[in-house]
């Protein structure tokens, strides 16, 4: 019979503790940066919304007279917006402005920094938010 002591086998309590910690400090520097970065990536739907509906309302003043008095946005376009609503403020015979807001409820309300897309008949990109770069909330990057 060999005298010593016994190796056991495992990990200490001391070592998962450690590892477990390494967890949390990763993951509380992870989830806001995946966060952010979705937001961002959900603003493409904003931005594809305000320039397809732009194309529409040039096809639809080319088509009436040269005016946009009377245009409805498409279903094509807003059945398929799953963060935000658009709209077109009162187009008159020679303006328009096209408006696409976070729904609310939605995760992309919570976007401060670039809360609400803007899209003028001469082609003017704006947003309501904290981002005072217009092409920072208008770029997909």
């Amino acid at each position: 019979m060999k005298s010593g002591a016994v190796k056991q086998k495992g990990f200490t309590l001391v070592e998962a503790m450690v590892v477990v910690a390494i967890i949390g400090i990763l993951a509380a520097i992870a989830f806001p940066i995946y966060n952010r970065e979705s937001m961002k990536n959900r603003r493409t739907e904003a931005i594809s919304a305000a320039t397809r509906i732009a194309n529409e309302l040039q096809a639809y003043f080319s088509d009436n007279n040269f005016s946009y008095t009377g245009y409805g946005i498409s279903s094509a376009v807003s059945n398929n917006l799953r963060w935000y609503n658009a709209a077109v403020v009162t187009p008159t015979a020679t303006t328009y402005t096209i408006t696409v807001t976070p729904l609310a409820g939605s995760v992309q309300a919570d976007d401060t920094d670039c809360a609400a897309f803007t899209l003028d008949e001469k082609g003017v990109k704006g947003n309501t938010g904290t981002e005072t770069v217009t092409a920072r909330c208008w770029s997909t990057n």
